[in-house]
C-alpha cells in the first residue's frame, strides 16, 4: 500500500480517509481498482501477442502464479 498511502499524502488525508472517499468514488477500495487496471493492462499485452509471462511482468506482477490468480479473479478467465 506504500503508493496508495504516498497518494492520500498528497492530498493531505490520512490513508483511511482517502481509502473511505476513494471507495465511496469509485464503488471499489483502491487496491483492487489498481489490480483491475493491471489486469486490464496485461489483458492488453495478451492481446497484442504477449505470452502471459510477458504480460504479468509488464503489468507489474512478480510471479506468474500471482498474475493468473489476479487475471481470473478480475476476469473469471483464464489467461
Amino acid at each position: 500500500a506504500g503508493g496508495l498511502e504516498a497518494c492520500a499524502r498528497a492530498c493531505g488525508l490520512s490513508y483511511s480517509h482517502w481509502r473511505a472517499l476513494f471507495a465511496e468514488e469509485t464503488g471499489v477500495p483502491p487496491h483492487r481498482f489498481l489490480l483491475a487496471r493491471r489486469v486490464e493492462r496485461a489483458g492488453a499485452a495478451l492481446l497484442a501477442g504477449a505470452s502471459i509471462k510477458e504480460a504479468g511482468y509488464a503489468a507489474g506482477f512478480g510471479h506468474v502464479e500471482t498474475f493468473h490468480r489476479a487475471f481470473r479473479r478480475v476476469t473469471g478467465l483464464s489467461p
